[in-house]
């Protein structure tokens, strides 16, 4: 019997991500704030407080009320009596009349304070110090919440935690926060020949993919746990996957993926006990062979076992199902970035296709080269640093400027500097 791939579009593909895992249940938890780095906050935190909650100095200097400055000159200073030393956390005692305090960067203003002096504009003579000019009020002070007030909303439900966030929410007294659980995810490389690293002998073929695909998954918070290798057999992958599914939260297949003599992925997913398909073929150049399915409300990703196919696979579908499973929108995680082509290039092929380029930070601007065309050239991806999409004919020619969608944080960090 011919079987063959039963393509819909890419965006057709999107919104049945969307309307299958919509009502899967995104598990939170509460969890301290240094712990919630990198998750996907599951509540929105208003600050209960100003922050800061008073005065406090901006710089090192001396704490004074600007009024009794009025006049100061070269030929009439004004003096101040030094009444002591402020540092941060030190409650401040109020100013009487002619007193100053010295105040160190981030301690409180003392009651009766409006200014303070720079260090290096303060003469010091015993316990006093002389000003030979004036000093505005509010100068060098940091106003009560000038940094954020009360209410103000310091993280959303559905964003990811930031180091910032988590130093705004501690900052404001939140020391915990429910977060969704971050998610476990099994990656199922298929292939007779395939041996992972430990496991290698001479001769054999390293399953370079699998740990290509894992480091992938840490990048967008996700906990990778291999499950192996399996024969291109229906019943082998069906085994493997119904073993070892309690313990996850998702499954990555890697390889076999598409409807030849030594393709069974998809078909053994199939097999697994309340696995329902959801497609299986995208009409998208590298990644035509890209399944998913579902068993129960668990996604299960069948990827091509081809280096640009995957990777390409992996950014345009399994991080959408990602983001949903932890509370994000499906299109989260996703920068682009303008830039002008350094070559031509266009789509001979009867699909859309999705091209990787090079990135070049250039004195004039961000610039984009195309890198060369093959489903499994694995020397690109060190270079990629992000795609653009083609139509069928679509050409682009040497300094349009395109749209180019960013590999992630790969992306960034493979951009060529040029000064």
């Amino acid at each position: 019997m011919t079987r063959s791939l039963k393509l819909i579009t890419y965006e057709k593909a999107m919104e049945l991500i969307r309307s299958s895992l919509s009502g899967s249940s995104v598990v939170d938890e509460r969890v301290r704030v240094d712990s919630a780095i990198g998750r996907t906050s599951a509540e929105t935190v208003i600050a209960q407080t100003d922050i800061p909650q008073t005065e406090r100095s901006a710089m090192d200097g001396y704490a004074v009320n600007s009024e009794l400055t009025m006049g100061a000159t070269v030929q009439s200073p004004v003096k101040f009596k030094i009444a002591g030393r402020l540092m941060p956390g030190i409650k401040a005692p109020p100013l009487n009349g002619n007193e100053t305090f010295y105040v160190s960067l981030g301690s409180e203003i003392p009651l009766g304070a409006d200014a303070v002096v720079k260090v290096e504009d303060a003469r010091v003579e015993g316990s006093y110090i002389e000003l030979r000019r004036e000093i505005k009020r509010g100068k060098n002070v940091i106003s009560r919440g000038e940094d954020f007030g009360r209410g103000f909303s310091i993280i959303e439900n559905g964003q990811q935690v930031t180091a910032a966030h988590a130093a705004m929410l501690m900052a404001s007294g939140t020391y915990y926060i429910r977060a969704f659980r971050v998610p476990r995810v099994g990656v199922l490389s298929v292939g007779d020949e395939l041996k992972d690293l430990d496991e290698y002998s001479e001769g054999a073929k390293v399953n370079t993919y699998r740990y290509l695909i894992s480091e992938y998954l840490n990048e967008i918070n996700a906990v990778p746990l291999p499950m192996g290798t399996v024969k291109s057999s229906r019943d082998e992958i069906a085994r493997r996957i119904s073993e070892t599914l309690g313990a996850l939260d998702a499954v990555i297949t890697l390889g076999g993926s598409s409807v030849g003599d030594n393709d069974s992925t998809y078909e053994g997913v199939l097999q697994c006990s309340g696995a329902r398909a959801v497609y299986h073929g995208i009409e998208l150049l590298p990644m035509k062979p890209t399944g998913l399915a579902l068993i129960g409300s668990k996604p299960i990703m069948v990827l091509p076992g081809q280096a640009v196919s995957l990777t390409v696979s992996f950014f345009l579908t399994v991080v959408p199902v990602m983001n949903m499973l932890t509370g994000m929108k499906p299109d989260s995680r996703t920068a682009r970035v303008s830039a002008v082509m350094n070559d031509d290039l266009s789509n001979d092929h009867e699909l859309d296709v999705v091209r990787l380029v090079r990135l070049i930070s250039e004195p004039n601007g961000l610039h984009a080269e195309p890198l060369k065309w093959g489903m499994n050239i694995i020397s690109n991806l060190p270079l990629a640093g992000g795609f653009l999409r083609l139509k069928p004919g679509e050409k682009v020619k040497r300094g349009d400027r395109i749209s180019v969608t960013v590999l992630g944080a790969h992306g960034f960090y493979s951009m060529e500097m040029k000064v």
